[in-house]
């Protein structure tokens, strides 16, 4: 220990000792003040005695001038008696006349003390004896605490992230040869907006050309009232018909087809769809030109009334819900085309928020929280909020969470590439010029 902190040490010591024998004076004083009989005697045997008897009787025994009234009568065995009917009567006198006042006769005491003086010394004494001590108490709790733990220390630095999208680019890359023809086009259309790499984004390209120029199923037309009832078969169609409008193919006739169709069997087809199915579906129904009577907006608004009155902790573990939630940024931007304003989206600012704050210390084990994440992610990136303790170690779980071939998710039922895609969505910086197209 150097000299300075052993001397700093001492003074401590010291200012808690004086603290402590203030607050124990002060307890004592007012121990004393509590106990009537220990109180007069103390006041009895000291120089205080008279002068207390003093301004107990001038205040006690108060009469006006001219008046007819006898002091209130006190019965002998009063403490005060004396004080009020022995030589101290009439000492002070109080008239009424504003500017006639008698004055108190001048007493041979060296001081007067009462009982208000005694309580404006005893609190003082007291405020000073606790400020002493705990501040002396704070600054030793200061000084013995360990030093905080930062967690910006352990978050991953940029040349990690990106080491680690380029294996997961690496590795959708890969698979490119056993995704479907839409997907192809869909995903790897989006991360080509993200790619900074020369040669990756070269690559990514050629995939999203040739699953644009590869048809996903052969379109039987008219389309019937079947076409609506399998969601599956439903979002084949709209992926058909969505990579004939890009590449100038013939898609009028059967979205026409399918406007009709939604007429009579709106309500039939929205019935049983999960709130991501239902957004998405109506996003590509806009895109066709089909007008329908609800709108995403309707989406939109009953997952907020649901966030007002359910369990949020629950909805939080949902991945109806939360993939809703998602896919109202991802549709309202484009699919990451433009930036939106945070302030129209202030609920799903505050959902994205609290699910950061859950899921960067654990993921619920329901593995299609990988994917959950990496868009909640990428969504918070689409309103332009800034990063946080929160977010650096949300992305430090998904990067541990890596296989060694540079995927995430399992390996079924293509959930391992679109896991890899969306949290590349996540890892990925977006181009500087996103944020100015609104």
């Amino acid at each position: 220990m150097s000299p300075p902190q052993a001397l700093h040490l001492s003074l401590t010591h010291v200012l808690q000792f004086i603290g402590h024998v203030l607050l124990f004076a002060g307890h004592i004083l007012l121990y004393f003040r509590s106990h009537p009989s220990i109180y007069r005697f103390i006041l009895n045997v000291s120089a205080f005695s008279t002068a207390e008897r003093l301004m107990d009787a001038s205040h006690k025994q108060v009469r006006t001038k001219g008046s007819c009234e006898r002091p209130p009568q006190v019965s002998k065995h009063h403490p005060y008696a004396a004080a009020r009917t022995g030589r101290f009567r009439g000492i002070l006198t109080i008239t009424m006349h504003p500017t006639r006042t008698s004055r108190p006769q001048k007493r041979s005491a060296p001081f007067q003390f009462s009982k208000r003086m005694l309580g404006v010394i005893l609190v003082p004494l007291i405020f000073a004896g606790f400020s002493v001590c705990a501040g002396e108490e704070a600054k030793t709790d200061e000084q013995q605490r360990p030093p905080p733990v930062a967690r910006q220390a352990t978050s991953p630095n940029t040349t990690h992230v990106q080491q680690t999208a380029e294996r997961g680019i690496d590795y959708l890359l890969s698979r490119a040869d056993t995704i479907p023809p839409a997907w192809k086009f869909s995903l790897f259309g989006t991360l080509a907006k993200f790619t900074s790499s020369g040669a990756h984004l070269e690559a990514i390209r050629s995939v999203a050309n040739q699953g644009q120029g590869e048809p996903g199923i052969a379109l039987k037309t008219p389309l019937k009232e079947n076409d609506l009832r399998w969601p599956g078969h439903l979002q084949k169609i709209m992926a058909e018909l969505i990579r004939r409008q890009a590449n100038d193919e013939p898609w009028q006739e059967p979205a026409t087809q399918l406007q009709g169709l939604l007429v009579d069997h709106e309500d039939m087809l929205f019935a049983e769809l999960a709130p991501t199915q239902a957004i998405v579906f109506l996003y590509q129904f806009d895109q066709l030109g089909i007008k329908t009577r609800r709108t995403s907006s309707d989406v939109a608004a009953s997952l907020r009334d649901r966030w007002k009155v359910e369990d949020r902790s629950k909805l939080l573990q949902e991945t109806a819900f939360m993939f809703g939630v998602t896919h109202v940024i991802y549709t309202a931007s484009g699919y990451f085309d433009r930036a939106l304003e945070p302030a129209s989206f202030a609920t799903e600012a505050e959902i994205f928020e609290r699910a950061v704050a859950l899921y960067a210390d654990a993921l619920p084990t329901n593995p299609f929280f990988l994917d959950v994440a990496g868009e909640v992610l990428a969504s918070r990136k689409i309103l332009g909020l800034p990063p946080t303790d929160a977010t650096r170690a949300l992305i430090k779980n998904l990067m541990d969470r890596q296989a060694a071939d540079g995927s995430w998710g399992q390996k079924q039922f293509l959930h391992d590439v679109h896991a890899t895609t969306v949290i590349l969505h996540a890892l990925l910086d977006f181009p500087k010029q996103f944020h100015t197209r609104r």
